[in-house]
């Protein structure tokens, strides 16, 4: 999604808390981010006040959670399962508003 929407203005930020139960080093974060040949940025987090923020159920589930965040600043869309439709709609929306 990154590829198709980052000449409108959309910007991709993984942030990486250093999985669950934080036991992912930052060399695991990097060889997955070669692996995956991922275009967006990432920044390291090992905050454990923000993991629970950004794990959901707070420090127990295996999926990222998705924020989208509108021009002004504001949430506009949170998920913590994939689900492209749904972003893409969120996403459409938050670059026409």
């Amino acid at each position: 999604m990154y590829k198709d929407y980052k000449d409108q203005g959309f910007v991709v930020l993984g942030i990486d808390t250093g999985g669950m139960g934080g036991g992912e080093s930052e060399e695991d974060v990097k060889a997955f981010i070669e692996q995956t040949l991922c275009t967006f940025p990432f920044v390291w987090d090992q905050m454990p006040k923000t993991m629970q923020q950004f794990a959901f159920p707070p420090a127990i589930s295996p999926y990222p959670r998705q924020v989208l965040i509108g021009k002004d600043g504001k949430v506009v869309y949170l998920n913590s399962e994939y689900d492209e439709g749904a972003l893409r709609i969120a996403i459409d929306a938050a670059l026409a508003g």
